[in-house]
């Protein structure tokens, strides 16, 4: 009789046993089910937080004075070098002369003189860049356009204060070829300037946020393209070439200005872009103290 009470005990308890272990592995299988179910939600909160940050609105706020500042200075340069081809076939009559000099020099010091540009974009603080660059570019143009325009209203004063000879014409006529190259380089300065180092800065890493800028400038340079010889060619058709180069004179003044305030703001909205002049600052710092 013992023996048999003792063999139901023995089985009673491992029957205990193993509803227990069942009880702890269900109880282990659940904690891990919820374990995961937290990390699944924890991720989709930050995805949820990360999508719910003003990013795209910051960016938007930041990206718009870069475009509308390089639609006023695209449109600038095109109207200008379309004009200024058709400036000097008026000013030289039945001749490609001066359209033919001004291209070939032209040409031959953007290629001569594009990587030292590069070279003082890459050492100079990104404002300075800018400032100096959309400056010269735009009053270099203001400038060439009255030249312009005192060849085309007043060739017989020049030549009647020169004795009757044209050294004073010829003089302008290099004088608007020169001037005309200081702001095409000016312009490549400008161009390497905002689309090889502002954008990547802004961009911040993001290929397509990178790609999506750079879409949209050169959106820009095509739509300028098409259009502003298009503006400049109703102009001298409907007014006069003297009218047309009184407006783009004052289209320069005016887009210089706005196109320094519109960068400078952007530059405040984007701390990024002051770090090239912060570490360059800091490089001159320390090798002054080493000098010491």
């Amino acid at each position: 009789m013992y023996g048999n009470i003792n063999e139901e005990d023995v089985t009673e308890e491992e029957t205990k046993d193993e509803h227990r272990k069942e009880i702890t592995e269900d109880g282990d299988t659940q904690d891990g089910v919820a374990s995961e179910i937290e990390t699944c939600a924890s991720g989709i909160g930050l995805q949820a937080a990360d999508s719910a940050e003003p990013r795209g609105i910051s960016d938007a706020r930041v990206i718009w004075p870069l475009y509308l500042a390089h639609t006023l200075s695209a449109w600038g340069d095109r109207m200008w070098k379309f004009s200024v081809g058709l400036f000097l076939v008026v000013l030289s009559p039945g001749s490609l002369r001066l359209t033919a000099s001004y291209g070939f020099t032209n040409g031959m010091c953007v290629l001569l003189f594009a990587a030292l540009i590069g070279d003082w974009v890459d050492k100079t603080p990104r404002m300075k860049v800018v400032k100096v660059s959309l400056f010269t570019n735009n009053f270099t143009i203001c400038i060439n356009a009255l030249v312009v325009l005192v060849l085309l209203v007043y060739p017989e004063h020049l030549t009647a204060a020169a004795a009757g000879d044209d050294v004073l014409v010829t003089l302008c006529e290099v004088l608007v070829i020169l001037i005309a190259v200081v702001s095409s380089l000016a312009t490549v300065a400008t161009q390497i300037s905002l689309e090889r180092d502002w954008v990547v800065v802004i961009a911040g890493g993001n290929k397509s946020k990178l790609a999506n800028v750079n879409a949209w400038m050169r959106r820009i340079d095509l739509t300028t393209n098409i259009l502003a010889p298009v503006v400049v060619g109703q102009l001298m058709t409907f007014t006069s070439s003297a009218t047309t180069c009184i407006f783009i004179s004052c289209w320069n003044v005016v887009s210089a200005v706005a196109e320094y305030w519109l960068l400078w703001r952007m530059y405040r909205e984007c701390p990024q872009l002051a770090l090239k002049s912060l570490r360059k600052s800091q490089t001159h710092g320390n090798a002054r103290r080493h000098a010491r």
